[in-house]
């Protein structure tokens, strides 16, 4: 089945972006299989032990937040949802209700929730579908617990996944710390569940990265307060999470923190209706995404101080133009600012200190991002791959990266004592990084950025 929706996805891609870039787009596929650059080629998911399993049982919380599972139904087959609701009992952890809001014209979900009996699990019937955004709306209104997750109709959480979610809830409140919201990893499995493929490993919260793609998406779990205050927007069906998610980014309050959890405890089921599976079965999906970058951006941008005007092409922000625009892969945005100078860079986002973007040699990749040991993640890749979730050539916040080409903020420059100065001319890359962070400014990783030779 895979076989068949990657031709789909190929003569896709094809018809969009053209012979060149689709024949790379293949040649990558073939070289991932066997290249170390792509970390889980090789996936396999392995469910906690039982033994492990019972001793989450065990486990007593100080704080047991309660979690509202919010699901919006519509015609689901009954072996999807038996799969969904089972998941939900086997979870580990105890406080939650899960929240069915049935759209369906017909009894199919009705019948297959009649026959659970746990108080826990709560059906509702809509008097009619009114689109995936007002059908989670509707369910939102009935939750009662601290944190609301959400899932969708025909996937299913790993066993440990609110377990996971009030962990890390309760460190932080230990630390005293409050989290706007929490993230896992996820991953996609085929129509019966079994086999499981493409782990989403997702870094800690990047706003940037998310501005390029919705990398957040499942397992989420949001404080319900903020999500109820948000609610979902239908002009956004189809991106409707996405929209959100970009929302509480910007309207959280200032002390609460994004938390991510490195484990995955979502899986996504491909099937030939689901958006994992069929790129184009939901494509206004895309331009809804699209447009929610677009509101986020100006909105965002705004809180920076710009001075924002509308045009009919998007958005002027200090007299420098900003637009948002599609990449090759469906679901990846770019924000383009001005002519994509540093100049207007830093005349847009008053947050950034460096703008840096790939440096290349013999149609390699040999640096631009670094972790934290120096080494770069893309170190090796043909310069028309794309790398693992497309992130070799998506935008996203770091906190190094090569000087090679980038570059600086002019008035940092201007402050920096004469020491640092003369370490620009030696490329002391951690040395720079860390004075720019260290002065209240981010560094932005643009892979398509050019520094002026």
């Amino acid at each position: 089945m895979f076989q068949v929706a990657n031709l789909k996805k190929t003569w896709y891609y094809l018809q969009k972006n053209g012979i060149t870039d689709t024949y790379y787009a293949v040649r990558e596929r073939f070289y991932a299989k066997n290249s170390s650059l792509y970390p889980h080629k090789e996936y396999h998911y392995e469910s906690p032990t039982e033994t492990e399993l019972e001793k989450q049982r065990k486990v007593s919380f100080t704080n047991a937040y309660r979690f509202s599972i919010l699901v919006p139904m519509y015609e689901t087959r009954p072996e999807f949802a038996k799969e969904m609701i089972d998941s939900v009992l086997a979870q580990t952890y105890p406080n939650w209700e899960l929240i069915l809001a049935d759209a369906s014209a017909s009894d199919i979900v009705q019948n297959t929730v009649s026959v659970y009996t746990d108080k826990r699990i709560k059906y509702h019937r809509l008097e009619k579908n009114a689109g995936i955004s007002e059908n989670t709306n509707a369910a939102l209104a009935f939750a009662s617990g601290d944190y609301v997750g959400l899932l969708d109709h025909d996937d299913f959480l790993t066993p440990d996944a609110l377990f996971e979610m009030a962990s890390i809830l309760e460190t932080a409140s230990m630390e005293g710390k409050t989290a706007a919201f929490v993230y896992s990893d996820e991953d996609k499995c085929d129509s019966s569940g079994k086999n499981h493929r493409e782990p989403n490993i997702k870094p800690r919260f990047n706003w940037d990265l998310l501005l390029s793609n919705n990398y957040i998406c499942h397992f989420l779990v949001m404080k319900t307060d903020l999500m109820k205050k948000l609610q979902f927007r239908s002009d956004y069906d189809g991106a409707q999470d996405f929209d959100l998610v970009l929302r509480a980014v910007l309207y959280k309050e200032p002390q609460d923190e994004i938390l991510n959890i490195n484990k995955v405890l979502y899986h996504w089921r491909c099937h030939e209706s689901s958006t994992a599976e069929n790129p184009r079965s939901k494509m206004y999906a895309y331009e809804a995404g699209k447009r929610a970058v677009q509101d986020a951006i100006e909105v965002f941008l705004q809180k920076e101080n710009c001075q924002i005007e509308k045009t009919q092409q998007g958005i002027l922000a200090n007299q420098v133009p900003v637009s948002v625009s599609h990449t090759k892969h469906n679901g990846f945005y770019r924000v383009i600012y001005g002519r994509e100078t540093a100049e207007d860079i830093f005349a847009v986002r008053k947050d950034v200190g460096v703008v840096a973007g790939s440096v290349k040699k013999k149609n390699k990749i040999t640096g631009g991002i670094k972790r934290a040991d120096g080494t770069c993640p893309y170190a090796g890749l043909h310069v028309k791959f794309s790398g693992y979730l497309h992130r070799n050539v998506l935008a996203q916040d770091c906190e190094l990266v090569d000087l090679d080409n980038a570059a600086i903020r002019p008035e940092l420059v201007e402050k920096m004592p004469q020491n640092k100065k003369l370490n620009l001319n030696l490329s002391n890359n951690n040395e720079i990084c860390k004075y720019v962070r260290d002065n209240g400014y981010m560094i932005l990783y643009d892979p398509l950025f050019e520094k002026k030779r």
